[in-house]
């Protein structure tokens, strides 16, 4: 492929590398302290730890697969996925960074990524990492709505977890968001919206676009697991909701 669209490619393919890790090894540190009793708990972070460990490995190897390597990692790489995800203390504060937010902008990319694929490799690589996000993305949302229902002294803990969540996903601080304002995934993904360097300008309308669609299915993940207050009462993040109301 051009220069310019392979060295994008691994720009982004390190990148979701770098996060599929995090996802995977930040759950897997729960599973052995969890009661054997929460059976389906435990299951459900060993089924994401094999998931995500099968997401890194493929971006690697798309990464080194056409001789370009792998590329630039960002700096904060505890804080890839969802927030400070490494400071959790336990299941709910985990689930609230990791598969409300951090996953969720992820999944929006890798359901778009027929707009970014360059062959039918790219295409399948997409499409089933997408598979296997939306299942995680699932369980957090059906948590949320559990704890919603049955935990409701825990309504305003959750929503401080969703508000350092919404922050980061609005700055691209930590760089947990490609489709945000982190500057090395960003500039790629323009470049592979549009087609080359020269066609920056169009990619990053595209890129608009998509964070637009991660804005809308943030929220209907909100509506879904009965935190959409957050909508109505304005505590949503300012540019969240900026990125929302923009015109497609």
């Amino acid at each position: 492929m051009p220069d310019d669209i392979e060295a994008a490619e691994c720009q982004l393919a390190t990148f979701f590398a770098q996060v599929e890790f995090i996802a995977s090894d930040v759950p897997g540190r729960f599973i052995s302290s969890i009661s054997p009793d929460y059976h389906e708990v435990r299951l459900a972070l060993l089924a994401q730890v094999m998931d995500e460990s099968r997401h890194l490995d493929v971006f690697r190897k798309r990464a080194l697969a056409n001789g370009g390597g792998l590329m630039r990692m960002i700096d904060s790489v505890s804080d890839v996925v969802g927030g400070s995800t490494d400071n959790a203390r336990e299941f709910t504060e985990l689930s609230s960074r990791l598969h409300i937010t951090g996953e969720g902008n992820v999944l929006t990319l890798f359901r778009l990524g027929e707009l970014m694929a360059y062959n039918e490799a790219e295409k399948a690589i997409y499409r089933r990492c997408a598979q296997d996000e939306a299942r995680h993305v699932a369980i957090g949302v059906l948590h949320l709505r559990y704890m919603n229902e049955f935990s409701p002294e825990r309504r305003e803990e959750i929503h401080g977890y969703l508000d350092e969540g919404e922050s980061r996903q609005a700055t691209g601080a930590g760089g947990e968001n490609p489709a945000g304002q982190q500057q090395l995934t960003s500039q790629a993904l323009a470049v592979l919206l549009g087609g080359g360097k020269d066609k920056i300008d169009e990619g990053q309308k595209l890129l608009m676009a998509i964070r637009q669609r991660q804005a809308k299915e943030y929220f209907q993940r909100l509506k879904s697991a009965g935190f959409d207050d957050r909508i109505a009462n304005g505590r949503v993040n300012p540019a969240l909701m900026e990125a929302y109301n923009a015109a497609p």
